[in-house]
């Protein structure tokens, strides 16, 4: 029998609701910082995205006067590379961002960004990114070992990057010694 089955077999119905609604509000309360850690994480994986534009060099013949992120992934990393392509536009900065509903016509793009959530299209995003300059970034787990270039590793709290140099290269890309410096893993 559980403590709450206990609890409420007793005869004091008041004693009940209270105990129901302190265990509702610990729910809540642990959903909501489970939603924050996963709104902080793709706060700071959108930021790690954009700022590989300054990191990470391409062949002079494949960039445009704007580079292009293509974005596979759910809503809320989108919009948080949105509003800092919004941002950044106002300074100057800007960048062309494309979302993608599959992993086809990436061949625009200088960055693309698949999310863990759509890693059954794997496969086919890197087909398609297969020998190209394009920086294949993403959260899927053993993301880099499968062929991809730079993939995010969480560990507790922190998110750290691993990089598959020698493929850049191949595809013609160079990547920033200040990016590799926050690899933890190499290829």
């Amino acid at each position: 029998m559980t403590f709450k089955q206990h609890v409420c077999q007793k005869k004091n119905a008041f004693f009940c609701v209270v105990f129901m609604c302190i265990f509702l509000c610990f729910s809540m309360v642990s959903v909501s910082f489970s939603a924050e850690k996963n709104d902080f994480s793709n706060q700071v994986k959108s930021v790690f995205v954009y700022n590989f534009l300054d990191f990470v060099s391409w062949p002079s013949v494949d960039i445009k006067a704007s580079p292009t992120i293509c974005v596979l992934a759910e809503d809320k990393f989108f919009q948080i590379l949105e509003y800092i392509r919004r941002e950044t536009a106002q300074s100057g900065q800007g960048f062309v961002l494309k979302k993608m509903n599959n992993s086809t016509h990436l061949s625009e793009c200088q960055i693309a960004y698949i999310h863990h959530s759509h890693a059954k299209q794997l496969d086919v995003f890197f087909a398609n990114t297969l020998n190209k300059p394009i920086l294949t970034v993403s959260d899927i787990r053993g993301f880099v070992n499968r062929g991809g270039i730079v993939g995010f590793i969480e560990k507790g709290n922190k998110i750290r990057l691993e990089v598959n140099n020698t493929l850049a290269s191949k595809n013609k890309i160079k990547i920033s010694s200040k990016l590799l410096k926050l690899a933890e893993n190499i290829k």
